[in-house]
């Protein structure tokens, strides 16, 4: 688990890819920033829209870092308002929620920074706190003045007394035996030039003392496996040191060589010359034992600090853990938990989803150990999110339906799907088989075609669901689900269709419903018209023009989009 809320680091494997993902949450993309880490410890810090773009929860380079390089995405949200509020001015969730977000974004931010670059601290077993500047230089130091001060690399060279004490006293004793060789000038000539033989023996001795002192580069190139370049290296600490034993030989042997053109040097105070040579050499080669066993008193406790930062690290994450469950059970009102086991049916909410949303279970399991991308990127009523074994669908709790419900509306909106007599995949819409088995819904597909308007046909081995059709209907209230069919009432009426008086229009039936068409009627051999009849036509348009309008009953009507919450 990462300690950082904002940022995420990479190390660069594959030169060929060019998409990486990062797992936290942004208000604008132009908030994720990109750097790279070279080999060299250098930054490069990357122009978004010029060489990288946003999509999701991933980035993509124009060009791709090289392998060893390190690609490091972080977020750096703008410290100017998002959102201004003024006198009067309504307050919506969404701006309120946006808000809310800058504000966090921003203190996760300063925390990841501190982390990043501040001295850190860890605690050991023994309860004793470390300061860590995590490999990075400390400059502009004082010089020491109590016994536990921290000690610079200045001091350390050419401040500290006790070095300089210790370098002093040798010096005083190569003067000494300087005087001691002139002194002697009466010895014999054969002694004088064995005193030279033996000085200039002294002197390549110290050279090689002064080698192992100060050389920069390895002494004997012999192979050393505990030495940073894998050959042995002179001790710097004890630069100075050796650095003034070898002046010191050089100015015994000069001696020595005045001494030899003078007079006959003393054998014996050659030899003692040429011993404490010889002890200075040893000495040097103990000054570098001793600085070797230092550096690895060095590395070891470098070993232990690692060791234990570490081990603050794993602490800082386990306390983290445990506060954010502490908070989680402190704020405890059905919020979505990690690592719990969840039922069909059951509710949770979430910080990562909008105000108006819930997550109701639609298949049982066990959620994750950590967040799912998903959640922090779901904003659609109806989307599915997986979370461990577990699967939950995002819920509009804004509209008050529940699943099943058949409304009309402008659009469809998410959640929905619509009431047309469709064939869907019925392990898609797992909430809407449910309240169609749990109800009685569920019929043969017969009876759907009797009953569309209302049921459904399931068929399991097709996972197959047919929903039901209110397309072309009203609704209606009734005491019990039905589907009705277009009618009305009956149009019958009676008349004489006999008229003893054709030039009468009395006795007929309203004439916008009923019209005629006569021929007169003459009795045989009468020129005299006693009576009229004929074609009697009916048309029930000509006494509303709401008839004939339609092929079925259609009043006036809005029509909006039949559809199924899910």
């Amino acid at each position: 688990m990462s300690i950082f809320k904002a940022r995420v680091e990479y190390e660069v494997t594959d030169a060929s890819v060019k998409t990486y993902s990062f797992p936290f949450p942004y208000l604008r993309k132009e908030f994720i920033k990109v750097s790279i880490l070279h080999t060299d410890s250098s930054i490069t810090a990357l122009t978004y829209g010029v060489d990288y773009s946003v999509d999701d929860l991933t980035i993509t380079l124009v060009t791709s870092p090289s392998v060893s390089e390190h690609l490091i995405i972080y977020r750096e949200t703008t410290t100017d308002k998002i959102i201004t509020w003024n006198d009067g001015s309504i307050l919506l969730a969404k701006d309120m929620n946006t808000e809310d977000a800058q504000m966090l974004h921003l203190q996760e931010e300063q925390k990841d920074y501190l982390i990043a670059n501040a001295l850190a601290t860890s605690v050991t077993d023994a309860k004793e706190t470390i300061w860590s500047a995590q490999n990075h230089r400390i400059t502009d130091v004082s010089d020491p003045k109590e016994p536990q001060d921290t000690v610079t690399k200045h001091y350390m060279e050419s401040v500290q007394d006790g070095f300089v004490s210790r370098n002093t006293s040798l010096l005083e004793q190569a003067t000494t035996q300087a005087t001691n060789a002139k002194n002697s000038a009466s010895s014999s000539a054969t002694s004088a030039s064995q005193s030279a033989s033996s000085a200039s023996a002294s002197f390549t001795s110290n050279q090689s003392a002064k080698k192992w002192a100060e050389s920069t580069a390895s002494p004997d190139n012999q192979a050393d496996t505990d030495s940073t370049t894998g050959k042995t290296q002179s001790s710097r600490s004890w630069a100075l040191y050796s650095k003034s034993k070898a002046q010191e030989a050089a100015t015994s042997a000069t001696n020595a060589k005045t001494s030899e053109t003078k007079s006959l040097a003393s054998e014996q105070n050659a030899k003692d010359s040429e011993t404490n040579a010889k002890t200075s050499e040893i000495k040097a080669a103990t000054s570098e034992v001793n600085a070797k066993t230092s550096e690895t008193n060095a590395k070891s406790s470098e070993t232990k600090s690692k060791d234990s930062e570490n081990a603050a690290r794993v602490s800082e994450q386990n306390a983290a853990e445990s506060a954010r469950v502490a908070t989680e059970n402190a704020m405890d009102f059905n919020m979505l938990k990690r690592n719990k086991a969840y039922s069909i049916g059951d509710i949770a909410y979430s910080f990562y989803i909008p105000s108006w949303a819930r997550l109701e279970c639609v298949k049982a399991g066990t959620t994750g150990t950590t967040v799912p991308p998903a959640l922090g990127a779901t904003y659609i009523a109806g989307q599915y999110i997986t979370d461990g074994t577990a699967i939950f669908i995002l819920d509009d709790v804004r509209d008050g339906n529940r699943v099943g419900d058949i409304v009309l509306k402008p659009t469809l909106n998410d959640g929905y799907i619509k009431a047309n007599g469709a064939t869907v995949k019925a392990s898609e819409y797992p909430r809407l088989l449910k309240f169609a088995q749990d109800n009685s819904l569920c019929v043969s597909d017969s009876e759907w075609m009797d009953n569309s308007a209302t049921k459904y046909v399931y068929d399991a081995s097709a996972d197959t669901l047919k929903v039901p059709n209110a397309m072309g209907r009203v609704l209606q209230g009734e005491d019990t689900l039905i589907t009705k069919n277009a009618g009305l009432p009956n149009l019958r009426g009676s008349f004489n269709a006999k008229q003893t008086n054709p030039e009468s229009e009395g006795g007929w039936v309203d004439g916008r419903l009923f019209s005629k068409g006569w021929h007169m009627g003459y009795p045989a051999g009468s020129g005299t018209q006693t009576h009229a009849g004929g074609e009697i036509i009916f048309n029930a348009s000509g006494y509303s023009a709401i008839y004939g309008s339609s092929d079925t009953v259609q009043p006036p009507a809005c029509c909006l989009i039949a559809q199924i919450k899910y």
